[in-house]
């Protein structure tokens, strides 16, 4: 039997073990709360790796997304940047050749930026009402409220991701899209860069400035009036002026409608004074007489003969015309073939302006040779092929739709055909008059050869109801035409 002092020993021994054992109960239970604590902490962390993970795995989704179809962005403010004006003259035409020096003229852009695998987008926003206006007084285009419109559809057609938009007739609307769709594009991981056409006003200052100093982002283009602050930006900038008109253009920034065209002959000569240079562009390969070309027959590639383009007349040559037709009706005979035979003619041979000889041409133009297209007498001096802007053959244009559409290139210039004049000219001959022994159509040996002439019991108005509707005057001319 153990002794009192074993017992005490033993009793503290199982004391020692008893507080042991509750200081590895409360450390096991402290273990046990750790553990918990990193599981959940593991829990989470697996959560915030698996979502991390299938962020990245979309986030190479869209990357590989954005290379595949990666374009530029050419985007232009249509009202202050406005093509060159035998781009605009030539029509839908004169669209489809100014996408197309577009789209090179930003492909040469494209190699130095490493972007030679990108497609070009283009955007161009402009009032079409007011441009059509402003360039309808120029003489560029027809006069009628929407005269630009087939040179901006063919510009949106000719190339698959260019648009010209009409952003409408009220105050800043192509502002407005230009800014949102800068804003909207330079988000899409698509677009590579961004070629701004906006640097003639100040107030896309605030567009760009953002992207200070940013050349690999957006390049500027130099243009019409290029306001000077865009210069300080550190961006890159490509002259662009041989497609835009430059600064010294008449004055077509719709910002300012109430701003009248140049009156003065110095200001004027890029304006009024255009259509007999810029008109007759590339484009349109307007027919032009030279001396080795002399006497020849300008015809295109379908053997058609051409006119020579004759700047349309002002109202105010219409009218000084009727002035001089009320008190003796021309000779057109002597005007426009040089020379008049008949000693006793009845009509006027005095001098005239060169205005007037204009106005005279054009009248008779209006009026269709009998063979057409197919007319190859030097003598004719009636109309081949219609001159006027946008005018499809329809309503009062006396040429008809045969000899609209016609294309204006020269590819050949040939030999007329003329003939025997010696003891007759007649319209199966000449393409043109009949006009046997004297007589024209029976009239009386004595009447002057006139293009215009009838006989003189019949007097009739200088314009027919086409002209007059769209020229206005009276007065009168030595006859119809035959």
């Amino acid at each position: 039997m153990p002794e009192g002092a074993q017992l005490e020993v033993l009793t503290a021994q199982l004391r020692s073990f008893g507080v042991s054992n509750e200081q590895n109960q409360a450390a096991l239970q402290t273990i046990l709360l750790k553990y918990e604590e990193l599981i959940e902490a593991h829990t989470q962390l697996k959560s915030d790796y698996d979502e991390e993970k299938g962020l990245r795995e979309k986030y190479k989704r869209l990357a590989k997304g954005q290379d595949r179809d990666p374009f530029v962005l050419v985007l232009i403010d249509g009202d202050g940047y406005v093509f060159r004006d035998h781009f605009i003259a030539a029509g839908a035409e004169g669209g489809t050749s100014a996408a197309e020096q577009l789209n090179h003229a930003i492909k040469r852009c494209l190699p130095k930026r490493k972007l030679d695998d990108c497609r070009v987008l283009v955007r161009i926003y402009g009032n079409i009402a007011a441009l059509s206006k402003i360039l309808g007084r120029a003489k560029l285009i027809g006069a009628h409220a929407h005269s630009v419109a087939p040179f901006c559809s063919s510009f949106t057609h000719s190339q698959e991701l260019f648009d010209f938009v009409d952003a409408g007739d009220h105050e800043g609307a192509a502002d407005f899209k230009i800014r949102e769709m800068f804003r909207l594009f330079s988000a899409i991981g698509q677009c590579k860069h961004i070629f701004f056409g906006g640097c003639h006003d100040a107030k896309y200052l605030s567009l760009v400035t953002p992207y200070r100093g940013k050349s690999d982002q957006v390049t500027l283009l130099r243009a019409a009036d290029f306001d000077k602050k865009f210069e300080n930006l550190d961006l890159g900038i490509e002259d662009f002026s041989p497609l835009f008109k430059s600064s010294t253009s008449h004055s077509t920034h719709i910002s300012q409608p109430s701003r009248a065209l140049p009156s003065s002959p110095a200001a004027s000569s890029t304006t009024s004074a255009l259509p007999s240079k810029e008109i007759c562009s590339a484009s349109m390969a307007c027919p032009r007489e030279t001396p080795d070309k002399k006497g020849k027959i300008p015809i295109n590639k379908n053997g058609e003969r051409l006119d020579f383009y004759i700047p349309e007349p002002s109202k105010s040559d219409f009218a000084a015309y009727n002035a001089r037709a009320s008190e003796k009706k021309l000779c057109n005979k002597y005007y426009l073939e040089g020379t008049c035979a008949d000693p006793e003619c009845a009509y006027d041979h005095s001098p005239i302006s060169p205005e007037l000889l204009k106005v005279l041409k054009v009248i008779v133009m209006n009026y269709p040779c009998s063979k057409g297209s197919a007319c190859r007498s030097r003598s004719c001096i009636k109309g081949h092929v219609c001159q006027k802007e946008s005018c499809n053959g329809q309503k009062h244009c006396k040429l008809g739709y045969r000899l609209h559409g016609i294309d204006k290139r020269v590819v050949e210039w040939v030999e007329p055909i003329e003939a025997n004049t010696s003891g007759m000219m007649s319209g199966s001959e000449d393409g043109h008059w009949q006009y046997m022994n004297g007589d024209i159509d029976g009239e009386d040996e004595k009447a002057s050869w006139d293009p215009l002439s009838r006989p003189q019991s019949a007097t009739t108005n200088l314009l027919d109801d086409s002209l007059r509707s769209e020229y206005g005057g009276g007065g009168s001319i030595n006859g119809d035409l035959m």
